[in-house]
C-alpha cells in the first residue's frame, strides 16, 4: 500500500472492533507519516486494540486509557489550533449512531491534547502531533458526529484541511472579505451560583444567539440576542432552582461562526 503519492490521509475504520489497524496498515502510515504526510485517523477502539505498539505512542503520540460506551459529546481544549470552540455530539439522526466503545486517551510523546469527553473528568479523545509531519488521532468514529448540536462533520474536517495546509480546489476568498472572528470571550464567576454575567466581544454588528446545554446535550435555554452592534455585550442569566450543579456548555452563534466554552454551576 502506497500512500506517499497524497499530501494528506483521511483514514477512518468504522464499526470495526478489533483488528481496526493491521500490521501492514500500521506499516503502510509509518511511511507515510516519515514523508512527512498529513493524517487524521478515527475510530472506535483503535487506541485500545494496538495498546502498546510503537506506531501509538511514537507517531500518534497516544496512551490508551479505557474505553467507554457513556461519552456522548466531545469539546475542543482551548487555544487548540484545530478544535477550539468545537462541539461534537453523537446523539441525533445526522449521526451514524454506532459510538458504543469509544476510547479514552492520553497524550504520550509529541502528542499534545486536542479534545477531551464532556462528561465526568473529561478525559482525552482526541491527540494531534506536529512533528514534520501532522496527524490528529480520534479515539472515537468521526461518523457517529451527527451535528445537531454544535460542529458538523464537514466543518470539523474543513479546519483539520486548514490545519494540514491542504487546498480543496475552492477558490479562496481575499482574506478582506472574509468575516471576522465572534468570541464569547468569559463568564464571571466561574463556577457560578446561581447568575452567571456573559461578556461578549464582536467585531463587527450582526445577529447572535446563546444556546445553553447539559452535558447529555439537553437543551437548557436559547437566548436569541437579535442584531447586536459591534464591540462589548455583557448579559446575566440566572439558572433555576430545578437544576442540578454540575458542568453546562454555552454556545454562542450566527451565521457563519461559533464558539463553545464551559461553566460550572456549584450550588
Amino acid at each position: 500500500m502506497n500512500l506517499n503519492e497524497f499530501d494528506a490521509v483521511i483514514w477512518l475504520t468504522g464499526d470495526a472492533t478489533d483488528s481496526t489497524l493491521t500490521t501492514a496498515d500500521r506499516e503502510a502510515l509509518a511511511a507515510f507519516l516519515d514523508q512527512d504526510g498529513d493524517l487524521l485517523i478515527s475510530g472506535q477502539n483503535i487506541a485500545e486494540d494496538i495498546a502498546g505498539e510503537a506506531f501509538l505512542a511514537d507517531y500518534l503520540g497516544v496512551t490508551f486509557d479505557s474505553s467507554s460506551a457513556a461519552q456522548q459529546q466531545v469539546v475542543g481544549v482551548s487555544g487548540d489550533p484545530v478544535t477550539a470552540g468545537m462541539m461534537l455530539t453523537f446523539p441525533g439522526a445526522g449521526g451514524a449512531g454506532n459510538q458504543t466503545s469509544t476510547d479514552k486517551i492520553s497524550a504520550a510523546g509529541p502528542g499534545v491534547l486536542a479534545m477531551q469527553y464532556a462528561a465526568g473528568n473529561q478525559p482525552g479523545a482526541a491527540v494531534r502531533v506536529e512533528n514534520g509531519y501532522k496527524s490528529l488521532f480520534l479515539g472515537f468514529g468521526l461518523e457517529g458526529v451527527s451535528g445537531v448540536i454544535g460542529t458538523t462533520r464537514p466543518e470539523f474536517l474543513t479546519a483539520a484541511m486548514d490545519w494540514f495546509e491542504v487546498s480543496t480546489g475552492i477558490e479562496e476568498l481575499p482574506a478582506e472579505s472574509m468575516p471576522q472572528t465572534y468570541s464569547l470571550m468569559t463568564l464571571a464567576p466561574n463556577p457560578f451560583n446561581p447568575e452567571v454575567h456573559i461578556r461578549l466581544s464582536l467585531p463587527h454588528s450582526g445577529n447572535a444567539e446563546i444556546t445553553i446545554y447539559n452535558l447529555s446535550g439537553q437543551l437548557i435555554e436559547s437566548l436569541n440576542l437579535g442584531r447586536l452592534q459591534k464591540g462589548t455585550h455583557q448579559l446575566n442569566y440566572q439558572f433555576g432552582n430545578e437544576l442540578s450543579s454540575g458542568v453546562y456548555l454555552f454556545r454562542l452563534k450566527g451565521e457563519s461562526f461559533q464558539e463553545v466554552i464551559k461553566g460550572v454551576l456549584l450550588k
